[in-house]
């Protein structure tokens, strides 16, 4: 989770897709076990979701236990099936205290490979460019691919995808860095109803403008996520992150809902 709480947009084009939805393709294709479900959304269905979260400040260390939580943040999220392979969404998050404009992200996903290597391989190609509406300018393109291996139905090694980031406006440095990352992880799913990941990246590389930091020697990344699905349509969960090489500085939390349509 980045300095500034985000969530991919477009909860409002998804709840008016709903009308769309397709109930008897999708019923046949989304479980209540999210290791078992498609990487993108089936075709005419919709989620929409929000957050709030919590991190320091940026750009300033704690100095006490009361930075912990100094900077809360809100959004919302959504996403729609355009065809079984294609998916399209977008999300609007801000930080409330202390306050911004905050930053819109809209962005696309295709399948590019499903039920590879006897239907355990699953590679989602995705692309999201956002805008800084605090600083009006265009926040970094991410390009990726979002990848899943599943062993079997409760266990799956993943990447969560954005490999790329592209930035087009200078930072306090005057850059505009390109990097490469490689991020890895494991998803759990103990029962039906409960989830969890943990994620990291192992290399941010630079390729213009930026410095490369490598695993263990320049920064420690760690995303956990823990979540439970009452249903079918409903996911509630919790992440926690932070880089334990500045560990606290950096820690963040979020808790999430999200509402799938016509599933």
């Amino acid at each position: 989770m980045g300095r500034k709480s985000y969530f991919a947009a477009g909860a409002i084009v998804a709840l008016a897709a709903a009308g769309m939805v397709d109930d008897a393709r999708a019923e046949t294709v989304w479980t209540q076990a999210t290791i078992n479900r498609p990487l993108t959304m089936p075709v005419g269905t919709f989620y929409a979701g929000g957050l709030v979260s919590a991190n320091p400040t940026p750009a300033a260390p704690m100095e006490n236990d009361a930075d912990l939580f100094s900077t809360l943040g809100a959004g919302v999220s959504g996403g729609y099936g355009i065809t079984d392979s294609i998916e399209v969404y977008g999300g609007y998050g801000l930080d409330v205290n202390p306050g911004d404009a905050g930053l819109l992200r809209l962005g696309a996903g295709y399948a590019a490979v499903r039920g590879a290597f006897g239907g355990k391989l699953e590679v989602v190609a995705r692309g999201d460019l956002g805008f800084d509406a605090e600083a009006t300018d265009i926040a970094p393109l991410l390009l990726g691919a979002q990848i899943q291996y599943t062993v079997n139905d409760k266990f799956a090694v993943i990447s969560p995808g954005n490999h790329f980031s592209f930035s087009f406006v200078g930072d306090a440095n005057d850059k505009t860095p390109i990097t490469f990352g490689f991020p890895v992880g494991v998803l759990v799913q103990p029962t039906q109803q409960v989830f969890g990941q943990l994620d990291t990246n192992f290399v941010s590389l630079s390729i213009y403008d930026s410095d490369t930091q490598l695993f263990g020697a320049d920064f420690l990344p760690v995303n956990a996520t823990f979540g439970y699905t009452p249903s079918k349509t409903i996911d509630i969960g919790l992440t926690l992150s932070d880089d334990l090489r500045q560990a606290g500085d950096t820690f963040a939390a979020m808790i999430f809902a999200r509402y799938y349509g016509g599933v």
